[in-house]
């Protein structure tokens, strides 16, 4: 395999803005040299990934039978939201409504609920298909539209997309107020 991509290189900038730069692998990819990865070879007792997803789109999560799954052959491991260590959270904003495996609600269709782990990517994409998960339906919703007045608060009982977040915009002289008066 080819390890230059790894090597350090000082960064220089030749030629003038919005000119043409040749690609660092270029040359691989037009003379068929450069590596894929599905050119590499599996490392022995490699272990394959696969989801399971929801089918709904908005819907409680009464119960799910992973038996079938867990029997499957060359199986190793199901987990679910549960079994992850920590917060099961992968939002940026830290708000907590982001979780990586849906644990009691799924908001969208295809939303992961569990994770199989198997010897083999068909043994794993087979198995998370035997899943069995009993779903409550929950009412679709929908945000008023855009022309109502007020269209940033949501309706009583309706979820917001963030909680109130103040913005205000100051002119010079109330910034100027505020600062202690000797400066």
């Amino acid at each position: 395999m080819d390890k230059s991509a790894f090597e350090e290189r000082k960064v220089v900038i030749n030629g003038s803005m919005h000119g043409s730069l040749k690609h660092d692998s270029a040359h691989k990819h037009v003379t068929g040299a450069a590596d894929y990865i599905d050119d590499i070879p599996e490392p022995a007792g490699l272990l394959h990934g696969a989801l399971g997803l929801s089918d709904r789109a908005h819907a409680e999560i009464a119960g799910i039978d992973l038996s079938a799954v867990k029997a499957y052959p060359d199986v190793v491991w199901v987990f679910t939201g549960a079994d992850i260590p920590g917060v099961n959270d992968t939002s940026s904003n830290g708000m907590h409504d982001e979780p990586l495996l849906a644990e009691a609600k799924v908001v969208f269709h295809g939303q992961p609920i569990f994770a199989v782990i198997a010897e083999s990517r068909d043994a794993a994409r087979r198995a998370a298909r035997l899943a069995k998960v009993d779903y409550r339906d929950l009412p679709h919703w929908s945000p008023r539209p855009i022309s109502l007045p007020r269209q940033t608060r949501s309706a009583p009982g309706q979820p917001s997309a963030m909680s109130a977040v103040g913005v205000r915009r100051w002119s010079i002289r109330t910034w100027a107020r505020l600062l202690p008066a000797s400066r």
